[in-house]
């Protein structure tokens, strides 16, 4: 579990059919392109970007650490039908090469028509922090931002301190805009203030259409 911490999203993370805000996007090089979302990101080359058989093992181990230790996914369990799709994710570092935590980057949407108690990405980050609230980990929460830009466009931003053991502080900060019926997040997780400012001159380089 310590070689990466993985964002709730992974754990409400699946495929699903339908509009192409829920299509998969793709990479060009070390570059994600999005055209349903109108998204362009970089990514350093040297920054590895894990293949969707890896992403659902960290999503399973993202749900054990979040509940606690349960691998059944305690709280989470009972989450409901999958309506999102995991875009990306990037971590800083092969899988298994060093210990602690490995930064990542996580991209996901969310198809939110469903659920008309979400009209804003505000409504969305609120979901999702009573959403962690349920887990067995240790969490603090930053008071969400409601308009931030990223990309040349708003985003509302959450921020978490998560505490899964004594010697381990991690940190994630939420980044969410609606764009049509659904919420694209990024999420980025990371244990020091070095990778942190890495992932800061990564997300410089977003462009957003939408």
């Amino acid at each position: 579990m310590s070689r990466s911490l993985v964002a709730i999203l992974l754990v409400l993370s699946a495929a699903c059919g339908g509009t192409d805000l829920l299509e998969p996007g793709r990479f060009e090089g070390n570059t994600f392109i999005h055209e349903g979302l109108g998204i362009r990101l970089p990514f350093p080359e040297d920054w590895v970007i894990l293949p969707p058989e890896a992403q659902g093992d960290m999503s399973r181990g993202g749900r054990e650490l979040l509940s606690g230790g349960d691998p059944t996914g305690g709280a989470y369990a009972s989450a409901g039908a999958p309506t999102s799709r995991m875009l990306f994710q990037v971590n800083r570092y092969p899988l298994g090469t060093v210990q602690g935590m490995n930064p990542s980057l996580v991209g996901a949407v969310e198809n939110i028509s469903a659920r008309p108690q979400i009209q804003t990405a505000v409504d969305y980050l609120q979901m999702l922090q009573s959403f962690l609230e349920q887990g067995g980990t240790p969490i603090a929460f930053e008071p969400i931002a409601p308009s931030s830009l990223l990309g040349g466009q708003d985003f509302a931003i959450l921020a978490v301190t998560l505490r899964p053991a004594a010697d381990l502080i991690i940190g994630q900060v939420y980044y969410a805009r609606r764009v049509d019926d659904g919420i694209f997040t990024i999420v980025a997780t990371t244990s020091t203030p070095l990778d942190w400012q890495l992932m800061e001159n990564i997300l410089t380089g977003l462009v957003m259409d939408r």
